[in-house]
């Protein structure tokens, strides 16, 4: 199966945060930064119901914003950390690429490389709903784009031969 797509910084970004989100070390930071501001508000929303009825108002206003925090953290980290991302990559030029997934592994071909990966060199295999991932290593890896397809490549076709494909390589690890 020949695959002809293009890859926009966008894409990288979108790797390089499934690859984050993945690791055990940022989950437990993002729950830390999420659960901390959001007690220090509730705590001192409830002093202020205790201590300071006159300040009831305010108290509110940062119970209020306890929840908030709570809720939306997850997306504002990824925001800002889909930023800084895009800023690093700004000036990386990413273009056309060719992959022939055959029964023995992926040629790959760009304007700046060329070679064969077998089955046994991909490591894991994650697809999402715009994007398939083909990790090498922790944190390298082959990425295909729904959005950089050609428009005559039936993208439900792919995702079902890489789900058969990600079946041989779980066998084979």
């Amino acid at each position: 199966m020949k695959i002809r797509y293009q890859i926009a910084s966008e894409d990288v970004a979108a790797f390089n945060l499934q690859h984050l989100n993945g690791l055990p070390a940022i989950k437990k930071r993002q729950l830390k930064s999420r659960v901390t501001l959001s007690v220090i508000y509730g705590l001192t929303a409830l002093g202020l119901f205790i201590y300071e009825p006159g300040y009831w108002p305010f108290a509110w206003l940062l119970m209020f914003f306890a929840i908030l925090w709570f809720i939306f953290y997850p997306k504002v980290w990824e925001q800002r950390l889909r930023k800084k991302i895009l800023k690093a990559l700004k000036d990386k030029q990413y273009g056309l690429y060719e992959l022939d997934l055959g029964p023995d592994g992926i040629f790959a071909k760009n304007d700046k490389m060329e070679g064969f990966l077998s089955w046994q060199k991909i490591k894991k295999i994650v697809v999402t709903d715009n994007h398939i991932f083909m990790y090498l290593t922790e944190d390298d890896g082959i990425i295909i784009s729904k959005a950089g397809l050609e428009d005559t490549f039936d993208w439900g076709k792919l995702c079902e031969r890489v789900k058969m494909v990600r079946l041989i390589v779980c066998q084979l690890l």
